[in-house]
């Protein structure tokens, strides 16, 4: 599997925002919250686990305490880990602004999602075998948000084989790290049974999220920008699941999250689009999270 250096879709001002924060911890200090908030805050998460008795718990509880607190808006995700592998909880994205006002479900899924990603960034634990259930969502995705505009359910259905290899193809270079070679090419294309190259422009970047956009645009798939991309994201599910068409460490943390019933951060549209392979892709984030802690 491949840890993204930088994000191509979420910006840090004018340039794309770290994967793992390049800051130590004596940089990021000023942004802690009080003593006493922090405390509020991970009472409000053991609140939420024991109510709940949601499936992470065990393994909130044993990492609570590794966890550092900030409020940072300059970086607009939930969570992050820095270059000293210490975990952050962003409370700087939660809607509300006082730690009075924050609910136990937004704070355990904030958790939840940080303690993930740290692990799945340290461990690594992902085989190639959850590939083609990444791979598969992914596909989902846009055909569920931009296939009937784009006439991919009906005039145009022709075409969903190609849009099926690029998506797969770009999973496989961007996801798991794979050099974009003719090998790989021919593998994908076993994997999709798609084989017409003939018609089909692959001058791209696929390691990178602006270029496979592109490829999909410039092949008179689905008109597509990366901003019309993002844009359309963001409505649906808020800026902390855009980095799920980037990286699979923040992929998989971003479903774990979802999972917290009444959290507001994550939303509740990623089962929607496909809810047997959502399921899937929680037990198999559950599995290796289950490994690491």
């Amino acid at each position: 599997m491949n840890v993204k250096t930088k994000f191509d879709l979420v910006y840090d001002r004018e340039s794309g925002l770290y994967n793992v924060v390049p800051l130590r911890a004596g940089s990021l200090k000023a942004f802690e919250i009080s003593k006493s908030d922090q405390e509020h805050v991970k009472n409000l998460v053991k609140i939420y686990g024991r109510s709940k008795n949601h499936f992470a718990e065990k393994i909130i509880n044993s990492q609570i305490s590794k966890c550092k607190v900030i409020n940072f808006p300059r970086y607009p995700l939930a969570g992050f880990m820095n270059k000293d592998k210490q975990m952050y909880v962003n409370v700087g994205t939660l809607p509300a602004s006082l730690p009075s006002d924050y609910t136990p479900a937004d704070v355990y899924s904030i958790f939840l999602y940080t303690i993930a990603l740290g692990g799945f960034i340290k461990k690594q634990p992902f085989s190639d075998s959850v590939e083609e259930h990444v791979s598969a969502y992914i596909f989902s995705v846009f055909m569920r948000v931009f296939g009937k505009r784009a006439g991919l359910i009906g005039s145009y259905k022709n075409l969903i084989p190609k849009l099926r290899f690029l998506i797969y193809y770009y999973v496989h270079i961007a996801f798991f790290g794979f050099r974009d070679t003719d090998k790989e090419r021919k593998k994908i294309s076993l994997r999709t049974g798609f084989s017409d190259f003939e018609d089909t422009i692959l001058d791209f970047d696929f390691a990178n999220t602006k270029g496979f956009i592109k490829s999909i645009n410039d092949n008179k798939l689905i008109p597509l920008s990366e901003n019309v991309f993002s844009s359309k994201i963001i409505r649906m599910g808020g800026v902390n699941v855009l980095p799920l068409f980037e990286d699979l460490s923040r992929f998989f943390a971003i479903f774990l999250a979802v999972t917290v019933s009444g959290n507001t951060v994550f939303g509740t549209y990623l089962p929607k689009i496909n809810n047997e392979l959502y399921n899937k892709l929680v037990y198999l984030g559950t599995k290796n999270l289950n490994k690491i802690y």
